[in-house]
């Protein structure tokens, strides 16, 4: 588990009260669209990254990680 991956786990457990797993949908952590607004703005602070519109593409927590991950790169 990289730096990504457990601040994500972290962040997911602390905003939804939820254990996180790679394959479970955003949905199923209770992620609405006002938790994906949070949730970005923690993202942004957390990682340095700048959000986008890309990010409502991803529906599991594995592809949350990828996004943050492909967005380092930039």
């Amino acid at each position: 588990m990289d730096a990504v991956h457990e601040g994500i786990f972290n962040i997911l457990r602390d905003k939804f009260s939820m254990e996180p797993k790679l394959d479970m949908s955003l949905a199923a952590l209770g992620v609405d669209s006002l938790g994906m607004a949070e949730l970005t703005v923690d993202l942004e602070k957390q990682f340095g990254i700048k959000v986008d519109e890309d990010i409502l593409g991803t529906e599991t927590v594995g592809e949350l990680i990828d996004y943050v991950r492909s967005k380092q790169k930039k």
